[in-house]
């Protein structure tokens, strides 16, 4: 099955691991309403739509909530000029949470598409 996650850049460049188009992953994911709102003002309702996890490495999931394991195979980064701005997004080949400085956007984060080998929750 595959499944589209929202992986912030700021959890990258604090404690996440970067990865790249065909690696494999094991991701907390979880639902959240309040992110897909956010989500929707940033990316386009239509892209917004299609993305039905977040990945969370900051315990605010549930202490057994289990990894998803999965395989990479798709990666757009997506950043801004400023609050109003809509996203730029960029395919990419690998996610490491860096700051994109392409026309002066700050990078948010990325659209992963994954394969899911394991259960999401």
């Amino acid at each position: 099955m595959r499944v589209r996650v929202w992986v912030d850049a700021w959890h990258l460049r604090c404690c996440a691991p970067p990865f790249a188009v065909g690696d494999r992953v094991a991701w907390p994911l979880a639902t959240d309403a309040e992110q897909a709102g956010w989500l929707e003002d940033v990316l386009g309702a239509d892209l917004a739509r299609t993305v039905t996890f977040t990945e969370d490495h900051h315990d605010a999931l549930p202490v057994a909530t289990p990894e998803t394991h999965g395989v990479v195979l798709a990666i757009t980064a997506a950043s801004t000029a400023g609050d109003d701005a809509a996203a730029l997004l960029v395919d990419v080949r690998g996610a490491a949470g860096g700051d994109m400085s392409c026309h002066g956007h700050r990078l948010l984060g990325y659209v992963v598409v994954l394969e899911v080998s394991a259960p999401a929750p």
